[in-house]
């Protein structure tokens, strides 16, 4: 299996912008080292030698090694570190190509095709005017070794779909300079009683970053910037939103999918999953075959006994307790709940 010993990825969190940008400038500064694959040597303890570096392999670094010559994660964690080993050696020469090795500090985080150029994200922040403008006020920068995250939110708008509940909107911004994931703004939600957030789907709202070649780049990173505060408008419909989640009850059929999507993004043991949407392993049972009898009958969907607002607020609220990879997929999985968008 690939080994489970390796450091954890690197975490940092902070409401400051100053140092969220020290961060990125030094202990999270990405450098690359272009090569081709089959220049790579994978060495005993998850080691990994290219063009006269020796650097330890994170875990993140590992599985896309494994991706690149077309093994399932599921089947390199399954086998010998060794015999992963044998299979990088015999492939990485069939699936040679060119690659950039995303480096931190001193150890391999990222393995990313060789033409890729992704946005830096001071370069983003110099340039979005929610900071520079305070349309949006800071409110948390989390960082790792795989993507920043840096989640801003508007002093004057409130949603509060019951009395007391009081949830501010703002945005998220996304990016990752490591092969993980493009630029990108969505719609995000706090909820200042437990302090849950919450990214909405992109239905709601989304900017993305594409890198138009024939632009030039500090081109390219203005024209996502200056698209960002399109989003101010989509916070209104959360309003709608919000209130239409109330006493809505979740589909059966939603609640078995919701389940195993849950599962599969924190990694989590079946009654930790049931835990989270505050349901017995017997009800869980009870509902997965209710479900596979009214497919196979072709009937239609019934109503649980959750509705959407409570199955949102027990998503987002458990993803608080997970690292930061698998928290901010529980916090879309949470937004696309709050959203009425299919979860498969």
């Amino acid at each position: 299996m690939l080994p489970t010993y390796l450091p954890p990825e690197k975490l940092a969190e902070t409401n400051e912008l100053g140092q969220a940008r020290k961060f990125l400038e030094t202990e999270f500064a990405v450098t690359y080292i272009n090569a081709p694959l089959r220049a790579l040597n994978l060495l005993a303890g998850a080691v990994v030698e290219v063009d006269g570096h020796t650097l330890p392999a994170t875990q993140n670094f590992l599985e896309s090694l494994a991706s690149n010559i077309g093994m399932p994660a599921a089947y390199a964690y399954d086998i010998d570190f060794s015999l992963f080993q044998y299979n990088f050696l015999q492939r990485k020469a069939e699936k040679d190509h060119p690659v950039k090795v995303c480096v931190i500090g001193d150890r391999a985080v990222g393995l990313a095709p060789g033409d890729y150029r992704p946005a830096v994200t001071t370069d983003v922040l110099d340039a979005l005017p929610p900071i520079n403008e305070k349309v949006w006020k800071l409110q948390k920068s989390s960082l790792s070794d795989r993507f920043f995250e840096i989640d801003l939110l508007s002093e004057d708008f409130v949603v509060t779909p019951m009395p007391g509940d009081d949830i501010r909107v703002g945005i998220r911004i996304t990016n990752s300079e490591t092969g993980d994931f493009g630029l990108r703004a969505s719609l995000f939600t706090h909820r200042l009683r437990c302090s849950n957030g919450a990214v909405m789907t992109d239905q709601l709202g989304v900017v993305r970053w594409n890198y138009d070649k024939r632009m030039t780049y500090v081109s390219s990173i203005a024209k996502f910037a200056s698209a960002v505060p399109v989003l101010w408008d989509g916070q209104k419909k959360l309003k709608d939103v919000y209130a239409a989640a109330i006493q809505r009850p979740v589909p059966e059929e939603d609640v078995v999918r919701l389940w195993r999507r849950i599962r599969s993004a924190a990694k989590l043991a079946p009654e930790r999953a049931d835990s989270i949407l505050g349901i017995s392993s017997d009800e869980r049972h009870r509902l997965t075959a209710a479900v596979a009898d009214r497919r196979a009958a072709g009937q239609p969907a019934e109503a649980s006994t959750w509705d959407v607002f409570t199955i949102h607020n027990r998503i987002t609220a458990a993803a608080k307790a997970f690292p930061m990879a698998r928290r901010s997929h529980l916090e879309r999985i949470g937004g696309a709940v709050l959203g009425g968008y299919p979860l498969n």
